[in-house]
């Protein structure tokens, strides 16, 4: 199992998804795994929310939710 211990530093990205998505049902937890996805360089998330398909990252790619695929 790996632990990420780099959050801290995606504070400021976070901060900035909230900002852009402001108008919208978005959350600390959808900013953060966001920002996470940038760090990491993957769109492949596993979220129960279905709305996720709103968000992109910064380079406009669309996330892939790995729980809603057919």
């Amino acid at each position: 199992m790996v632990i990420d211990t780099e959050t801290r530093g995606d504070f400021p990205r976070i901060r900035a998804i909230l900002d852009k998505y402001g108008d919208l049902p978005a959350d600390f937890a959808d900013a953060s795994l966001v920002a996470l996805c940038e760090r990491l360089k993957t769109t492949a998330i596993a979220s129960v929310d279905r709305d996720f398909t709103i968000y992109c990252t910064r380079d406009r790619n669309s996330f892939r939710n790995l729980f809603f695929e057919h």
